[in-house]
């Protein structure tokens, strides 16, 4: 819980301060502002130009890249290894790139009749 005449305390102290005269004119503030203003000059224009050229040079960075990931076509002349054909009961799994396993499904003829 706070005091209540703690807050008056400090109310009134701000409101003290607030009625003080200012330290400058606000005539004498106007004119120091505005020759500040007169003697700062143009802006320099090399910073706008900097942007302009970062975002040139982004943007034919970004169209090169999307130009360069175009599919190329395969040569014709390029052999790929394929898997061999197996019949349809056999299937194949890869353990690691040197050890296949081939899991047979069932026989090789079909069945006739009923269960054996």
């Amino acid at each position: 819980m706070t005091d209540r005449p703690d807050l008056d305390h400090v109310e009134d102290r701000i409101r003290q301060w607030g009625l003080r005269p200012p330290a400058t004119s606000p005539a004498a503030a106007a004119r120091q502002t505005v020759a500040r203003i007169a003697n700062q000059g143009p802006a320099p224009r090399w910073p706008r130009r900097l942007a302009f050229a970062s975002a040139a040079f982004l943007a034919a960075l970004a169209l090169w890249l999307v130009l360069a990931q175009r599919p190329r076509p395969i040569q014709e002349s390029a052999s790929v290894d394929l898997p061999p054909t197996l019949p349809e009961n056999v299937v194949l799994f890869w353990l690691d790139a040197h050890t296949p396993v081939y899991f047979v499904t069932g026989p090789a003829d079909a069945v006739t009749g009923g269960l054996p």
